[in-house]
C-alpha cells in the first residue's frame, strides 16, 4: 500500500508539472499573438531589395520623400509597396493630390504581413506602383499635351487601408511625396523691339526635315532678329551657317536674311508644342522671311 499511495503522488505532480508547462506554452503563444504588429506601408523604389535595405527596426523611418531628378519629357517611374508590420492591410487606396502625377493601380485588395521578411509568405503578392509623370506628351497614347511648370514640382501620395491590431480593425494611411525638376525648352522671338506670338500669324513652308512636311514660316520686316532662351535647358541654336550655345535668359542679336531657318535643339527636352514645332528627332524648326514686300499706303 505505501508503494502505491507513492505511485499515486508522483502520478499527482506529473500531471500537474505538464498542467503548469501546457499553460506557459499557450501562455507563450497568446503573448506571440498580442505582440503581431498592425501593418504598415512601406514603400521603395523598384531597384532596391525592402529585406536587405531595412533593418525591423529602421522599417517605420523608411524613406517618406522622393527626388527624382530631371525630367525633359513625361515618363514613369517604379516603386514596390510591402507591408512593414506582421498584420495584412487590405482595402487599400492610392491617390496623388497632382493630376500630372498618375498612380497606377488605384487599388489594392490585400497586402499580406511579412512581406519584407519573406516574399514567399501570405500570397507572395508584392505589387508593383507606377508613377507616370505627364509633360508634354502622353504616357499611354499618342500626341502632345500639357507642360509641366518648368523647374521644382512635386506630388504627394496618399496610401490608405485597414489592418488589424489586435482584435480590433483600424484605418491606416501613409504620405509620399515625390519631387521632380521640369525641364522645358522655350524661346522669345523679337523683330522692331516687339515681340512676336510664335502661337499664331505664321505660314506653312515645305520641308523634309524633322519629318515634319512642313515648318512655320514666320514673316518679319526687319534686318534683325533678337532671340531669347526664356526655358531652363541649354539650346544648340544653328542658323543659316551658324552654330552656337544659348544658354537659359542669354538673348542674342541675329542678322537675317530672306527664308533663314532655324533649328532648336535641347537635348531631347519638351516643348510646348503651341509654341515650338518639334520634329521627330527632338529639335524645334521655324522659318523667318524678312523684308515682308507690301502694297503702297498698306
Amino acid at each position: 500500500m505505501k508503494h502505491l499511495a507513492i505511485i499515486v503522488i508522483v502520478m499527482q505532480v506529473f500531471f500537474i508539472s505538464c498542467n503548469k508547462e501546457d499553460d506557459i506554452i499557450e501562455k507563450k503563444k497568446d503573448d506571440i499573438i498580442e505582440k503581431k504588429e498592425p501593418g504598415f506601408f512601406v514603400l521603395t523604389g523598384l531597384q532596391t531589395s525592402v529585406k536587405s535595405a531595412y533593418s525591423e527596426s529602421q522599417l517605420k523611418s523608411a524613406q517618406t520623400e522622393f527626388d527624382l531628378g530631371d525630367i525633359k519629357a513625361s515618363m514613369t517611374h517604379s516603386f514596390i509597396l510591402v507591408n512593414g508590420g506582421d498584420q495584412p492591410i487590405f482595402n487599400i487606396v492610392l491617390n496623388t493630390d497632382n493630376p500630372a502625377f498618375t498612380i497606377s493601380p488605384g487599388a489594392i485588395s490585400l497586402l499580406e504581413g511579412n512581406a519584407r521578411f519573406d516574399n514567399t509568405s501570405g500570397s507572395g503578392f508584392i505589387p508593383l506602383i507606377s508613377l507616370g509623370i505627364i509633360h508634354g506628351t502622353h504616357i499611354n497614347g499618342f500626341g502632345f499635351t500639357d507642360l509641366l511648370s518648368k523647374g521644382i514640382n512635386t506630388s504627394l501620395l496618399t496610401i490608405t487601408g485597414k489592418t488589424l491590431d489586435g482584435n480590433d480593425t483600424i484605418d491606416i494611411n501613409s504620405e509620399f511625396e515625390f519631387t521632380i525638376n521640369a525641364k522645358v525648352m522655350d524661346i522669345k522671338l523679337y523683330a522692331n523691339n516687339s515681340e512676336i506670338d510664335l502661337t499664331r500669324n505664321y505660314e506653312g513652308s515645305s520641308t523634309t526635315l524633322g519629318g515634319l512636311g512642313f515648318m512655320r514660316l514666320y514673316n518679319v520686316n526687319s534686318d534683325s532678329l533678337e532671340i531669347e532662351n526664356t526655358g531652363n535647358v541649354d539650346i544648340d541654336l544653328t542658323y543659316g551657317s551658324n552654330n552656337e550655345i544659348l544658354e537659359p535668359n542669354e538673348k542674342k542679336q541675329i542678322e537675317l536674311s530672306s527664308l533663314m531657318i532655324f533649328k532648336l535643339d535641347g537635348n531631347g527636352t519638351i516643348a510646348d508644342n503651341n509654341r515650338i514645332q518639334l520634329g521627330n528627332d527632338g529639335i524645334g524648326y521655324f522659318r523667318i522671311n524678312n523684308k515682308v514686300w507690301v502694297w503702297p499706303g498698306n
